[in-house]
């Protein structure tokens, strides 16, 4: 009940034992996406590699890999899946051991409004990316008390923007109870 009051001042790795603590009560579906999110993401794929960064379960992984076969997908968290046949990194999202520009896609949904540090992890996603970024945010207001795990909150779409402070040409829509941001790098940089 403590969480959201206390969270700016836990460590990674007590962060990460509440997760764990916590798993079956946030991880029973499948996925927080809304079919229109989906949807809306697999539309904005670009280039032959994609990241699903802090990708829980791995549903769009392999939803991805379903649907778009002729690109690698990679997964990555920090409880990170070992079931199913895609690649997978256990990782912190603020500090990952990939290259810069090595995903032509990453993709983060339903993940910055858990991180404390917010502004790193939007530097880190960035940093990897070499053509689209796609962030998937729940529209949702501020409350103390609820049933998730979220720190940051995007209720407007200046709530979003304010947080993203967006520096190239990006695309911001309402689908469903989800932001879909999209940002999209010039390759001759």
């Amino acid at each position: 009940m403590d969480f959201k009051s206390s969270a700016h001042d836990l460590d990674s790795r007590q962060i990460r034992d509440i997760y764990l603590e916590t798993q079956s009560a946030h991880m029973q579906r499948e996925t927080d996406l809304n079919q229109a999110s989906i949807d809306l993401v697999l539309d904005y794929l670009q280039g032959q590699s994609v990241l699903d960064i802090a990708c829980g379960s791995g549903h769009l992984c392999r939803l991805i890999a379903k649907k778009k076969p002729a690109l690698k997908v990679v997964g990555a968290d920090f409880i990170a899946p070992t079931s199913d046949e895609l690649e997978y990194h256990n990782v912190n999202i603020t500090a990952t051991p990939f290259t810069d520009k090595q995903f032509d896609t990453v993709i983060s949904a339903h993940t910055l409004e858990h991180i404390i540090d917010f502004e790193e992890a939007l530097k880190e996603l960035r940093r990897i990316c070499r053509s689209r970024l796609i962030i998937v945010l729940p529209r949702q207001r501020e409350y103390r008390y609820t049933y998730d795990l979220h720190v940051h909150f995007f209720p407007y779409n200046y709530s979003v923007l304010q947080k993203l402070k967006p520096v190239v040409p990006y695309e911001l829509t309402l689908c469903g109870g989800d932001w879909v941001y999209v940002e999209t790098y010039d390759l001759e940089q």
